[in-house]
């Protein structure tokens, strides 16, 4: 995935391995502060592994995890999903247009943010988002994003509010999903 560039932001994927420091300060940020701790630091560093691994191949020449940096001070304050992912019918139905239900499994592009405390409300997620349904509709040319989120989780909500998904409840779940088809007028 190329560097994606907003007026405040970069969107740069991890190319390389990280120093033992920085690896401790992007796992502070990226798992204490946004994701409340739940994954150890073994866990966390074989994530960036796979990033690094994803950057140099084939697939990570359109698709990626980037981490979001302030242009102004290179600060790294979040990150972004942009990857493939299989998606259920009963994930895709309460967005889906009731004309054409689906039916079967589907491998959709989810676009995903995480922006650490100190950096939230602040309009980051959605400029990094709005960055990301850009790249995936004009420099991909996919005709459609998902993005997911706890039902708990009213920024992001309103970050998919924002870019103008379709959003409904994954039923038997606490998960939403959002839809933003490129095709199709509102």
């Amino acid at each position: 995935m190329r560097v994606l560039e907003t007026p405040r932001l970069l969107l740069a994927p991890i190319t390389e391995p990280m120093s033992q420091d920085a690896l401790e300060t992007v796992y502070r940020i990226y798992v204490t502060e946004m994701d409340g701790g739940s994954l150890t630091m073994d866990a966390f560093e074989q994530e960036i592994r796979f990033d690094v691994h994803l950057a140099q191949n084939t697939l990570g020449q359109q698709f990626g995890r980037p981490a979001i940096l302030v242009k102004a001070t290179s600060r790294r304050i979040g990150h972004c999903v942009f990857l493939p992912r299989l998606c259920t019918p009963a994930e895709l139905s309460p967005v889906i247009a009731r004309s054409a239900p689906a039916v079967c499994s589907s491998i959709e592009a989810e676009i995903g943010w995480a922006i650490s405390d100190q950096h939230r409300n602040q309009g980051y997620a959605t400029e990094a988002a709005q960055a990301l349904v850009a790249y995936g509709f004009a420099d991909i040319g996919l005709a459609r994003l998902v993005a997911f989120t706890d039902r708990a989780n009213a920024a992001s909500l309103k970050v998919m509010q924002k870019l103008g998904m379709r959003i409904g409840h994954c039923l038997g779940t606490d998960e939403m999903i959002g839809i933003l088809e490129k095709y199709v007028s509102r």
